[in-house]
């Protein structure tokens, strides 16, 4: 616990050494958990009470003790701006940016709120760089689309399936770290499953493959709950996501031409300009099907779906 503390948590690696690791773990001594209640707890008869010298101070520190001096190193603040930072702008940051949101930091005694406040209405946080660098994890992904188009999720069990598909399986975490993110959302397999999450999403999950996924699922669940004498009924099966209606925002938005529709799903989606060319591909995927006279007609549904799911699988839908 004191390693992960330091290197993932607070510090950062290089910031303390091996001997801080082991009188940081002293002073830890003692803490517990009530299996009855899942709570931390502290066991004094199991602490150590001996003298400890963690980063350059010596005394009988307890676990509160090993915070604060954490906390008084100028790495920590350092480490924790950098963090945000890279969470919500971009990775690699100046140095005059991260001493400026560590400074804040301090100062506040590590309350967040102004060290965001801070970041989010500095000008570096609107330059051209912060601007769509951020790949999407799964879920950024999976809920910002349903956000986008108004989707309300109906089909769970699907959406979590389809979240592991992706890399990223809800409340699992692969270690204490969390995921690494950025670059490691996109591999060959997970590219593939992100345009077909996205895809089942518009066309419903009421497919042959998808139930026969549920069916296999639902077995193996069946095996282990039957063996503690737990039946699924009909009631506990998780319904469908029934397909997509594109048509109330088209209506909403009173659009009279497929160029017009274009631009609703690409400014709605993408949030950004697109290159022309890109631009009068998803103008010509909807114009195949419909023509400027007859766009808010519900038998093109269909096709509008086909060209949302054209937008959400470009490259630039990838990053935000």
């Amino acid at each position: 616990y004191a390693r992960e503390l330091m290197e993932l948590f607070t510090m950062g690696e290089g910031e303390y050494t091996e001997r801080d690791i082991k009188e940081a773990a002293r002073a830890f001594t003692g803490i517990s958990i009530d299996r009855r209640t899942g709570k931390s707890i502290y066991r004094a008869n199991q602490h150590d009470f001996g003298k400890k010298t963690f980063l350059g101070k010596t005394g009988d520190f307890h676990p509160a003790d090993i915070i604060d001096i954490i906390l008084e190193q100028p790495a920590t603040a350092e480490y924790m701006a950098r963090k945000f930072w890279e969470f919500f702008a971009y990775e690699n940051p100046e140095p005059e940016i991260v001493k400026a949101l560590a400074d804040v930091l301090r100062k506040n005694k590590y309350d967040i709120k102004p060290m965001l406040t801070a970041m989010f209405r500095s000008d570096a946080f609107y330059s051209s760089r912060a601007h769509f660098t951020h790949i999407k994890s799964p879920i950024e992904l999976l809920v910002g689309t349903m956000r986008s188009l108004e989707i309300t999720p109906v089909d769970t069990e699907a959406m979590v399936f389809g979240l592991q598909t992706m890399g990223q399986t809800p409340m699992q975490p692969p270690n204490v770290k969390g995921w690494d993110g950025g670059e490691t959302w996109i591999t060959s397999s997970t590219l593939f499953n992100r345009y077909n999450v996205l895809g089942r999403l518009l066309t419903g999950t009421k497919t042959a493959e998808v139930e026969r996924q549920r069916e296999q699922r639902l077995r193996r669940a069946s095996r282990v709950l039957q063996a503690a004498s737990i039946d699924i009924g009909e009631d506990d099966k998780c319904p469908t996501q029934p397909v997509y209606d594109p048509m109330p925002i088209v209506r909403a938005a009173n659009v009279k031409s497929c160029e017009e529709l274009a631009d609703l799903f690409i400014d709605r989606l993408l949030q950004r300009k697109i290159a022309p060319e890109r631009r009068q591909t998803v103008i010509d995927a909807i114009r195949q099907h419909a023509d400027d006279k007859n766009i808010g007609d519900a038998k093109n549904a269909d096709a509008i779906r086909g060209m949302i799911h054209l937008i959400v699988s470009m490259p630039e839908y990838q990053l935000s």
